[in-house]
């Protein structure tokens, strides 16, 4: 799902991305993980950003970590 709401493009993968963090019963790390990635080409500062807040997280924590090392 990820994928095809990046390559949907801005503004609406952002909006997308942006609401599911909030979402109840969502996964809130995981759509964090999705909006850096969307970030990545566009806002790499903002990409970091939104990485930094999901390295503790046990799930996704090792994957953002290794994004970070490469922005």
């Amino acid at each position: 799902m990820g994928i095809a709401l990046r390559e949907l493009g801005k503004p609406t993968a952002e909006r997308v991305l942006m609401n599911a963090t909030k979402m109840p019963g969502a996964d809130p790390a995981r759509a964090t993980l999705e909006l850096a990635k969307f970030y990545e080409k566009s806002d790499v500062p903002q990409a970091k950003a939104l990485l930094q807040q999901i390295t503790s997280d046990p799930k996704y924590g090792a994957e953002a970590k290794t994004r970070l090392g490469k922005l």
